[in-house]
This record gives structure tokens, sequence and C-alpha cells, in this order.
């Protein structure tokens, strides 16, 4: 087995603090490979607007530390221009308008996208009530299943949806999806 890698990495969006700050959006994503994925969409959709910063490893539970115990909390707020005298900061005074967690629909992924809304919950509540929404997630499917016959899949976001699915379906029409 390979050595867990710990850390960040950091592309910034090019109007980061500037005006247009607003408009950023900074992915925060789970590893290397998730971090592709988002580098992929930023230079898609424009390096201007987005910037993507990889973890690797989990974030420290804010709840009961300072901001400045954990070097992935430091950078998320580096990165936000968040500072934690100022527990009600503005849309206007941040470095980007808004974050996207981009992370494995795991249970890890799960813990890491936890522990990041905790961290901005803990120092930075006000954030959470922006509108519209300072927080989003990009949810990729896990599961994917295509019908025999017919040119028609459906996506899965979790192991639940897709039980849910397959308990509500016939028996024998079940058999006719891979």
């Amino acid at each position: 087995m390979g050595e867990k890698r710990v850390g960040h990495s950091i592309v910034h969006a090019s109007l980061r603090g500037s005006d247009d700050a607003k408009s950023c959006t900074l992915i925060i994503t789970e590893g290397e490979s998730a971090k592709s994925v988002a580098m992929l969409g930023r230079t898609m959709l424009g390096q201007d607007k987005y910037g993507v910063l990889a973890l690797w490893g989990k974030i420290r539970n804010a709840r009961g530390h300072k901001v400045n115990t954990c070097e992935k909390a430091k950078c998320i707020q580096s990165c936000l221009g968040l500072d934690v005298e100022q527990k009600n900061p503005d849309r206007s005074s941040l470095k980007y308008g808004q974050i996207m967690i981009m992370t494995d629909q795991d249970h890890d992924g799960m813990h890491i996208k936890g522990l990041i809304i905790n961290m901005l919950h803990n120092f930075w509540p006000c954030l959470l009530k922006l509108k519209p929404p300072f927080i989003s997630e990009f949810v990729t499917p896990i599961l994917k299943v295509e019908h025999i016959t017919l040119s028609e899949e459906k996506l899965f976001c979790s192991m639940s949806e897709y039980s849910m699915w397959q308990a509500s379906a016939k028996d024998d029409l079940l058999t006719q999806w891979k």
C-alpha cells in the first residue's frame, strides 16, 4: 500500500480578491483525483472565477480549538480571506464569494465535508446564512445501472439511494438492468 499524502495544494482564480471576487468559487477537493476533475472543469469554465484547493487527509475538528492549530484550516482561512477576529464577515470582504466542496461519496468524504462545514460554523457562522448559499457541493454518482436493451441509465449518488430504487423495483424488472 502507498503512503498517505498529507497537506494541500492551491490553484487560485485570477479574479480572487478583486472587485469581482463575489462571483468566484473556491472548489475544495478531497485529494488528487477530485482535484483533477475540478481542474478539468476549471479549464472548461475558465480560470478567472474558479480556484481549486486540494486537501489530503482530514481537517482537525474545529470545536474547542483555534483555527491556527490546524494547517488545513489556516489554509482555507487564508484562501478565503477570513479573519478569526471578525465573526461576521460579509461576502464583499472575502477573496471568494462561495465555496464548493467536492469529496468522495463515501464515509471519509462525508466526514471531511462535515469537518469543513463545522469549521466555518464554529468560526464564521454567518457564512452559513448567506443568500445565495456560500457553500455548495459537487455530488458525483458512485453507481450507474444500465438497461440491457434500452439506451437508458440511472445514476445513484449513494448506496442508500440505489437500495431504495432496488427495493421499489419488481424483481423481474431488475433482471433487465446491469
